[in-house]
């Protein structure tokens, strides 16, 4: 009589076992898939990553030329920006700054085209920044700087890798 009871009380916590089992993997489960993917797209906004991000090899500081681009009248440039959802109209003031790979093929025959392509330049600085509404740059201005890059480099580099980087060297928005 014992062995029959607690055969049945086994028996009962096997049920209630694969019943929480079931449970959790219908619905715990599900839920924590969500969180995780919620924390992983957070932490690419804050630039973590949770395996640890490796750094980028970058250049030496000595290897690198700086140029900026500037208004013609050597202050910054004043962009208008695609209309924002506020109906108002919205402005950036910004310097940028083309970084140069001196190591480059391409420098010594390139890096005097920089200045004086530099209308051209400052074309593309407006043509990239009058498609971004001023939150966009907010919430995303390394975006911005991508874009800027890669048309420069290849409209007007014929995708050369003498400009390494394009960054602010001041930026406001109104």
């Amino acid at each position: 009589m014992k062995k029959s009871i607690l055969n049945v009380l086994i028996l009962a916590f096997v049920i209630i076992n694969l019943v929480m089992t079931s449970i959790l993997a219908f619905a715990v489960i599900p839920s924590m898939k969500k969180t995780n993917n919620l924390i992983d797209k957070i932490c690419e906004m804050v630039d973590l990553e949770a395996g640890g991000k490796e750094e980028e090899t970058g250049l030496a500081i000595d290897q690198i030329a700086t140029v900026d681009v500037t208004a013609s009248d050597g202050n910054a440039m004043t962009v208008n920006l695609k209309p924002s959802t506020d109906g108002k109209d919205h402005y950036m003031v910004v310097v940028i700054t083309l970084s140069l790979n001196k190591n480059s093929e391409d420098y010594a025959k390139k890096n005097t085209l920089v200045t004086s392509a530099m209308s051209l330049i400052q074309d593309k600085v407006i043509q990239v920044a009058s498609t971004y509404t001023k939150e966009e740059l907010v919430a995303n201005n390394q975006a911005f700087l991508d874009e800027l890059l890669s048309q420069i480099k290849n409209e007007l580099f014929d995708g050369s890798d003498m400009i390494y980087k394009v960054t602010f060297k001041s930026f406001t928005l109104q």
